[in-house]
């Protein structure tokens, strides 16, 4: 099943999810290289949304902080770039009628 063949929604979260990791290593190469970046809010959505739901408090430190980089953002840009993805595909079908 090559990429053309997959579904529109899936393609959406694939990209996402996709630039969500590449992303995210820039993000820890520059904290790791001693960069004074701050925390994007492309990464701060997810980690924040996980850290209320499993109540690890206002403060997100140590392992937490890659977890969510390396498996929650993804995830969630992978959900985000699905129904992207999804909606795309409703507007080229309702066009082609």
């Amino acid at each position: 099943m090559s990429w053309r063949d997959w579904p529109a929604w899936l393609k959406g979260g694939v990209i996402g999810a996709v630039l969500s990791l590449i992303t995210s290593i820039i993000y820890v190469l520059f904290v790791n290289l001693g960069f004074g970046v701050p925390l994007f809010i492309l990464f701060e959505i997810p980690i924040r949304i996980v850290s209320f739901i499993f109540n690890w408090g206002q403060v997100i430190q140590g392992w937490r902080v890659y977890l969510g980089i390396f498996i929650f953002n993804p995830v969630f840009y992978f959900i985000i770039g699905a129904l992207i993805g999804f909606i795309i595909n409703k507007i080229n079908k309702r066009s082609k009628k």
